[in-house]
């Protein structure tokens, strides 16, 4: 079901098993009832045939309730972030409470730290973007900072969630970088941030390193983060055809991918001047995507008791929305009515203008709806 919200997916269908036994106890008393009623029509049609007609009749609208309840079983949903990168040097810009655009910062600079050669191909896309390309091009380095902060999220998130005695450790896996190489080779930039701490040119170990090695480091060359995935026993993580990261559980086949093609991202000139203190006019906003698709298996004969191994759905896309969302970001800062607010301020002449005059050429070069979303 396309942008379906996934909030509360893994609740709306956990909640199929027990109106799955109502509905049968409704069909038992329902089919008593109408027993008084055939009765007295199967003297006049035959026993068999009405037991016959009777069954096949209950049968249907059993099967029909079944489908019409469940067959409803995938859930997509669409995020849509932003980076800001200076128009001339292609730098990116921390953004201040917007914990995105902070990874995405952070990131690109230890990656352009580690190694300059992606800097150099940074440079290549952003400042080329502009240029005549095929519907189906991507900034490269863009979209694998993109998808690495996803990954990252999402490793976080499941540690932090099967990290409870109620949840059993034999019915969970932990996925190590060794165990997908395909996903990690496909990802320059998972690839190095993830590499073995020994094999980095700016770490230096420390007195305790040879007994313990840390989950995470941040050092002056660059970062390094551990990639595992903690999964209910027998997941398997794989890369489709397509580019798209591809969970399968028991239960749930989780799709995941992040795209950043060039567009732009409205951003208001006024945030770019007060909030950034930067001249609106040397920013690009640049638009990322990320897509979450996932489907339910109709498995009604799932423990109850397995439940809470896939129940880590509904918060993970719940906190990515928010932590991750452009849209979510500017409502955190309550950024419409302080956009009001310094417009009444312009007028009395208190701010100077924020260039308004030149808004209208941004957007009409601009893929937005205007309201803070691409288009």
């Amino acid at each position: 079901m396309p942008d379906k919200d996934l909030e509360s997916v893994i609740t709306r269908f956990r909640e199929t098993r027990p109106y799955l036994w109502e509905l049968v106890a409704i069909v038992v008393i329902l089919a008593l009832a109408i027993n008084l009623l055939a009765s007295a029509i199967s003297g006049w049609l035959g026993n068999y045939f009405t037991l016959a007609l009777g069954l096949l009749l209950g049968l249907a609208c059993l099967v029909y309730v079944i489908y019409t309840r469940v067959r409803v079983n995938n859930f997509s949903i669409q995020i849509d972030a932003f980076f800001m990168a200076n128009s001339e040097t292609c730098e990116v810009v921390d953004i201040k409470d917007y914990e995105f655009a902070n990874a995405f910062y952070r990131t690109y600079v230890a990656v352009r730290k580690e190694n300059p050669v992606l800097g150099r191909q940074w440079q290549d896309e952003i400042s080329g973007r502009h240029e005549e390309r095929g519907s189906s091009d991507r900034l490269r380095i863009a979209s694998e900072i993109a998808e690495y902060i996803l990954l990252d999220r999402l490793s976080t998130h499941l540690t932090d969630y099967f990290n409870t005695p109620t949840l059993r450790e034999d019915q969970l896996e932990v996925l190590f970088r060794k165990d997908v190489p395909d996903i990690v080779l496909s990802n320059r930039v998972l690839e190095l941030i993830s590499r073995d701490l020994e094999d980095r040119p700016w770490y230096k170990p420390g007195p305790d390193d040879d007994n313990f090695l840390p989950v995470s480091s941040y050092g002056p060359g660059g970062i390094y983060s551990r990639f595992d995935l903690t999964l209910p026993k027998g997941s398997t993580i794989s890369r489709s055809s397509s580019g798209t990261l591809v969970i399968k559980s028991r239960m749930l086949t989780l799709e995941l991918n992040a795209i950043c093609d060039g567009y732009n991202y409205y951003v208001p000139f006024s945030f770019a001047r007060y909030y950034l203190r930067i001249d609106p006019n040397e920013m690009e906003p640049l638009a990322v995507r990320f897509n979450i698709d996932a489907k339910i298996q109709r498995r009604f004969g799932l423990k109850p008791k397995e439940w809470p191994y896939y129940m880590w759905l509904e918060s993970f896309v719940e906190s990515t929305r928010k932590e991750l969302g452009g849209k979510s970001f500017f409502e955190q800062i309550s950024w419409s009515v302080t956009e009001v607010m310094i417009g009444i301020l312009e007028k009395g002449g208190i701010f100077p203008a924020t260039g308004r005059e030149n808004r209208a050429s941004n957007q009409s070069s601009d893929t937005s709806d205007g309201n803070g979303e691409p288009s």
